[in-house]
């Protein structure tokens, strides 16, 4: 029980984060944080410390790169540490900005499903790697009780911690796909479940992986079946076909 009700806690927010997306239609102030929140963090880790010497420039150059940075960005940092890493976050900022507007521009009120859907997928996503995680470090802390530590206080500093990371990941993710989002033909927008919401109980979360068809008109007998069994064409769907 008292595994289950650090779980309970953990879901219960992310079940909330959910339901702000799918009940609230316009997330875009809620996007424009999560932008603006993760390139101050990644700032502020790939630029620490006082000694702008030892700066990780390349790291962030790389995390940023055809995106937000060039491979030749911020060599000409001035000042103190503290002035030039508020530079940088000010001329990332910058570019966010210009990107999203043309984002408005470009997709319209169509942005605003856009953003609900890239948060949700996001969510959902990182949610059920969560789980995985937790069930892992469930199975892992009984090797606590070992060396004298309490296997539900592991599990709880533990499970912050991962819970944490969830949500940062979830950030970058959604703030990294809605600056790159681009059209794709006259492709509608539109929201898939990956993970389905069941009660805040005890057991196991229940969770849904819908499996991607493809729908080509013309499959050939070695390519991959459009089921999506993992199976040849020929082995699976088309032996069927052509034993009708």
């Amino acid at each position: 029980l008292e595994y289950d009700d650090v779980m309970n806690q953990q879901r219960s927010v992310i079940y909330n984060e959910r339901n702000e997306v799918l009940d609230n239609g316009n997330m875009k102030d809620k996007i424009h944080s999560m932008v603006i929140g993760t390139l101050g963090d990644n700032v502020d880790a790939y630029l620490e410390g006082d000694d702008i010497s030892t700066w990780d420039l390349d790291g962030l150059r790389s995390k940023y790169y055809g995106l937000l940075c060039s491979n030749t960005d911020f060599g000409d940092l001035t000042g103190s540490a503290d002035e030039a890493r508020e530079q940088v976050k000010k001329e990332l900022y910058n570019r966010a900005e210009m990107i999203l507007s043309k984002k408005e521009e470009l997709f319209g009120d169509d942005m605003r499903e856009i953003e609900r859907v890239v948060l949700l997928q996001n969510v959902d996503k990182h949610w059920i790697d969560h789980l995985e995680d937790m069930d892992s470090l469930m199975e892992s802390v009984g090797l606590q009780s070992m060396a004298g530590r309490s296997p539900i206080s592991e599990y709880r500093i533990n499970g912050a911690d991962l819970f944490e990371q969830m949500i940062t990941n979830i950030r970058d993710d959604t703030a990294r796909m809605i600056l790159s989002v681009v059209p794709r033909g006259n492709r509608e927008v539109r929201r898939v479940q990956v993970a389905k919401e069941v009660s805040t109980g005890g057991g196991k979360e229940e969770t849904v992986r819908k499996p991607v068809v493809n729908k080509s008109p013309k499959v050939g007998r070695n390519d991959p079946c459009p089921c999506g069994s993992g199976k040849k064409y020929k082995n699976c769907c088309g032996a069927v076909n052509n034993n009708q």
